[in-house]
């Protein structure tokens, strides 16, 4: 997702924060392959953190609702939301939130499992609150193939995870495909450019 976002290091970047971090892993994989100075992870899932917190030590992990995040106005370059967006309800809050934390020009890398209704909601509300539409592109195949990869690593691992990736698997596939496209968008924050004009 990061290189689809065209992000190859720490060059300008200062903090990202990654909402709906689950137990940390993809965001302790961001600080330790890009080299980034300041990682966040948030997730509303207590057991999610605490388990994060004991297995990565470079990176802040707090509990917290993606409508109400504990962070400062201004202070984030990049957000990350790798399937979690749906569960984010009001959205609006959650658009405003990221708006209210992200720097001018600062980037939400979104990915997720959506039909045409839902990627058209998610569209509008970015675009309807102060952000553009920098590029999507449609990963379906790609995530079809990390499941089976990932079914066939845990086999030697745990069963029961080996099962979870062969069910995700066949969400993608022929008759049972569950969702028509898994998508990557790209949301920039305008800049603000409010100024008043007193007559």
């Amino acid at each position: 997702m990061l290189d689809f976002a065209e992000i190859k290091d720490n060059k300008n970047i200062d903090v990202l924060l990654d909402l709906g971090c689950g137990k940390g892993g993809g965001v302790s994989f961001y600080k330790d392959f890009y080299n980034f100075n300041h990682c966040i992870g948030i997730d509303i899932t207590e057991v999610n953190i605490n388990l994060a917190k004991k297995h990565n030590k470079d990176v802040n992990f707090y509990v917290a609702s993606a409508t109400n995040l504990p962070i400062n106005n201004n202070t984030v370059d990049i957000v990350t939301c790798v399937e979690s967006v749906l569960y984010y309800d009001p959205m609006l809050k959650f658009v405003e939130e990221v708006y209210r934390i992200l720097k001018d020009e600062g980037k939400i890398l979104i990915s997720a499992d959506l039909n045409e209704e839902e990627e058209t909601i998610l569209e509008n509300i970015f675009l309807n609150n102060g952000f553009i539409l920098n590029k999507k592109e449609d990963i379906t195949k790609n995530v079809a193939m990390g499941c089976a990869i990932s079914k066939f690593r845990f086999m030697d691992i745990s069963f029961s995870e080996s099962e979870i990736m062969y069910n995700d698997e066949q969400k993608y596939y022929g008759k049972n495909k569950k969702y028509k496209n898994y998508k990557n968008f790209i949301f920039i924050k305008k800049k603000n450019n409010y100024a008043k004009i007193w007559l």
